[in-house]
């Protein structure tokens, strides 16, 4: 199973272009797969030798369980990662350089649209032992073989079948209108109903995969 969440905050430029490298902005924490996550931004990275010439970007994970505008580039990466692993927080320490920002990612308003897609797979693998697939023919069986829940009762030369109505008239356009449909008396429950000109064999087998 998966979960997911998106991830978008905006970087205001103007104030962050001149900032010291290493000095972050971070998105609010947001909820995923039990777990609580946010999206930390270093505008002019997060280490000196770089000297501030790359944005960096990384996925934190917080806690366990728990208008349009002229310029719209897009810079986009992927990645797949074991959280916590060593650590709490992947990304790209490179994420775009510096000289790009200004001239294609900057919108008119003087801010970058950060986002991040999270999916979170759900379980850990480790059930040696899955449910078993379903088997709603064999299921279906021996319910009407013990007769527990039946609502009506058919008669059939002389042999009595306690039955659950819906399973007949799935079957039947016949059996349908006398037991759903505008025939059906629904003031009399379980009601008897003798049949003709079927044999109780045919009866006897309403599902293919019944055993």
């Amino acid at each position: 199973m998966l979960d997911s969440c998106f991830i978008e905050f905006k970087l205001d430029y103007a104030k962050t272009k001149d900032a010291p490298i290493g000095s972050l902005v971070s998105s609010d924490d947001i909820a995923a797969g039990g777990h609580r996550w946010r999206v930390i931004c270093y505008p002019r990275g997060c280490r000196k030798e770089d000297a501030g010439e790359h944005l960096s970007r990384y996925l934190q994970l917080v806690s366990i369980n728990s208008k349009n505008v002229s310029r719209g580039a897009t810079r986009s990466a992927t990645s797949t990662s074991i959280y916590p692993a060593r650590c709490a927080v992947h990304g790209w320490r490179r994420f775009v350089a510096q000289s790009y920002l200004e001239s294609l990612y900057v919108a008119a308003n003087g801010f970058i649209t950060v986002m991040c897609s999270v999916i979170v797979l759900l379980g850990s693998g480790d059930d040696d032992h899955p449910p078993p697939p379903p088997d709603m023919g064999a299921q279906l069986g021996r319910l009407l073989d013990s007769g527990d829940g039946s609502d009506a009762t058919f008669v059939i030369t002389g042999e009595v079948f306690p039955a659950h109505r819906a399973v007949p008239a799935a079957r039947s356009p016949v059996f349908k209108a006398h037991l759903l449909g505008a025939m059906a008396d629904v003031t009399t429950t379980p009601s008897i109903i003798t049949l003709h000109d079927i044999a109780a064999e045919t009866f006897r087998t309403p599902c293919p995969a019944r055993k």
